[in-house]
């Protein structure tokens, strides 16, 4: 007997000679009203069936029970309240079957607990249809930016468009964005939206590109003609019902060596050979060399964060080192009274011999100033020397010159070179003297 004949068959009133074997309650029985036998053949044969097809459905026990005790004419009304749904969750589908109730109701008997941020489809309060497929996509955390902070929310979206309206939802009022996964593996990752249109902004340039299909992040800068590397940052944004802007945003990270000079130091050594105020270097000073490595990022070209690394001497700095001369000459007075004797004893017969230490030949000055400085008064090349005859400075202060050589007229300047010649000869200016021809 087929379920539809269960249904439709109409059951007469069984008398209490046939009902005392088939319900084994309490329930009272009138002997009174007794069925025929004819009735008791045809239920006999009617309840074997319905028997064996609720216990091939698995049908509760208390339901049998229920159903026997209702008589065969209910089983048509239970057998439509009676529902086998397919429950998905993420993809995964399990069966369901319960007596009547809603959606709702087919959840809890696959003990799924849902969250405010999962989707359910259809709504939890719409009533259970036999064969109906109920579909749950689950919330889960994934990071977005409100107001430029990084936070934690929830979405049941597929699309980062989607999670973007979801993010906005949650936070209203606010500035949301997203920085989207490029790596199709990882669990949050998602394609930027099913189809429309996403602005690309990059190195001061704004791009469209109409998305047809579920593009990547790399998908769509291939569409824009732009590349991003690792480091680059990429910030997906979307303002109420508008048009969802991707932004990259240039990221180094390098190491960067640079040299700066250590300056050497310089040592004076006074030495008693050298003529007073004389000078010679001893060793020649060299500047040492420090190198520092600095760890650099960039954001579009601007440093925004700097840390040095190491910084050694890889050179050292070698100290210069100049005699000074400390040995005194004669003074003029000296010279003088020298001469003095020397003529009062050529008076006596004994005759000097030439020199040239009394010359004063305006043209062997000027041959002297034209070799030492090009004869300029005001020469101070840096070297320690100074003035037309290059004076040392502790020369021109010991034989009376005032302030710098390179500072005095040039009558001044050949006052105290006569002065320094009656005192060093003409070797205190060594090759030049020579070729004025008076040394």
């Amino acid at each position: 007997m087929s379920l539809c004949d269960n249904q439709n068959m109409r059951t007469p009133r069984l008398q209490p000679s046939t009902r005392k074997y088939l319900v084994s309650d309490n329930l009272s029985v009138n002997p009174n009203t007794a069925a025929p036998q004819e009735h008791h053949d045809e239920e006999a044969k009617t309840k074997p069936a319905l028997l064996s097809w609720l216990a091939t459905h698995k049908v509760l026990s208390v339901i049998v029970a229920v159903l026997l005790v209702a008589g065969i004419s209910g089983t048509g009304w239970a057998i439509d309240q009676y529902h086998s749904v397919t429950v998905t969750v993420d993809g995964k589908p399990t069966e369901v079957s319960l007596l009547g109730g809603t959606v709702d109701s087919a959840l809890n008997k696959a003990n799924l607990k849902i969250s405010d941020y999962d989707v359910v489809t259809p709504t939890r309060d719409q009533k259970l249809r036999d064969g109906m497929t109920i579909t749950v996509m689950r919330a889960h955390g994934i990071p977005g930016i409100v107001n430029g902070k990084q936070v934690t929310f929830y979405t049941a979206a597929d699309t980062i468009d989607g999670a973007l309206d979801d993010l906005a939802e949650q936070n209203p009022g606010t500035t949301v964005a997203m920085i989207p996964s490029r790596d199709t593996t990882s669990e949050n990752y998602m394609p930027l939206m099913k189809s429309g249109i996403v602005t690309v902004t990059a190195d001061g340039t704004t791009t469209s590109v109409t998305v047809d299909h579920e593009m990547s992040v790399d998908d769509v800068l291939a569409a824009a003609k732009l590349t991003a590397s690792e480091t680059d940052k990429l910030l997906a944004s979307k303002p109420a019902a508008g048009t969802m802007t991707l932004a990259i945003t240039r990221i180094t990270r390098q190491t960067v060596t640079s040299t700066e000079p250590i300056a050497h130091e310089t040592e004076k050594r006074d030495d008693d050979t050298l003529a007073l105020g004389t000078t010679e270097v001893i060793q020649a000073g060299e500047d040492g060399v420090t190198t520092t490595t600095t760890y650099v990022e960039t954001t579009d070209g601007k440093t925004t964060f700097s840390k040095v690394l190491s910084s050694e001497t890889t050179k050292e700095p070698v100290k210069e080192i100049i005699a000074v001369g400390t040995k005194e000459e004669p003074q003029p007075e000296q010279i003088q009274a020298s001469g003095q004797q020397k003529t009062q004893s050529s008076e006596s017969g004994s005759a000097p011999a030439a020199t040239h230490s009394s010359v004063d030949n305006s043209d062997v000055w000027a041959a002297i100033a034209q070799c030492e400085s090009g004869g300029n008064p005001a020469t101070n090349t840096g070297n320690g020397y100074y003035g037309m005859y290059q004076f040392a400075l502790s020369t021109w202060q010991a034989y009376g010159g005032q302030g710098l050589p390179s500072e005095a007229s040039a009558a001044e300047q050949l006052r105290v070179a006569k002065l320094v010649q009656q005192g060093q000869g003409w070797g205190a200016w060594g090759a030049c003297a020579a070729r004025a021809g008076v040394y």
